[in-house]
């Protein structure tokens, strides 16, 4: 009924992205899905369109579908490329990737931040993230060269002391007190 009787409303994409949450928040995924996937098919160029998509991968992860969720994150990738808060979404999803400790997952969203959004105000967030999932998947190359990133590009930044803080607990909890207490000391 509300796809049928407000079909001209501007508000309508993102009334139907919060019903499909409503849906996903109650564990019926199929139903979250296809009102997903109608907010993409009637307004593929909004930017509800992508927050749409971000939630589609949110879904099937709870679906526990890592082949549905891989497409979905891929699709998101490509498809919205460029889309203004691109990177808030990334973001989130690899803070929610995070959250259910799919680090190679989350790896790849904040290093798709880091490389393809390097005017994101959310960039310090992205590095710190990065080099958690780094550290979390044993690439101390990769973690260190995200936190010198992160010290060279946020030296202003209030916030530099607690995503410093947080990528040492990370080294903590893998048994490198060394390089945690390196961290703490900055």
């Amino acid at each position: 009924k509300l796809k049928a009787d407000f079909v001209v409303n501007d508000r309508l994409a993102r009334s139907i992205n919060e019903i499909a949450g409503e849906y996903r928040d109650v564990r019926k995924f199929d139903k979250a899905c296809e009102l997903y996937k109608y907010v993409q098919e009637r307004w593929p160029g909004d930017i509800e369109a992508m927050w749409s998509q971000m939630r589609l991968v949110k879904t099937y992860n709870s679906q526990k579908d890592t082949v549905a969720t891989s497409e979905a994150f891929d699709k998101l990738l490509s498809d919205f490329k460029g889309y203004e808060k691109i990177d808030k979404a990334i973001l989130e999803l690899g803070d929610y990737f995070t959250d259910y400790q799919l680090r190679a997952k989350a790896q790849r969203a904040y290093q798709y931040i880091v490389d393809h959004c390097s005017d994101s105000s959310n960039m310090q967030q992205a590095l710190s993230g990065l080099a958690q999932a780094d550290i979390y998947l044993g690439d101390d190359a990769d973690a260190q060269a995200a936190i010198e990133k992160l010290k060279a590009g946020c030296v202003n930044n209030e916030e530099i002391a607690r995503d410093i803080c947080k990528t040492g607990i990370c080294y903590q909890l893998m048994g490198q007190s060394g390089k945690a207490n390196q961290l703490y000391s900055y």
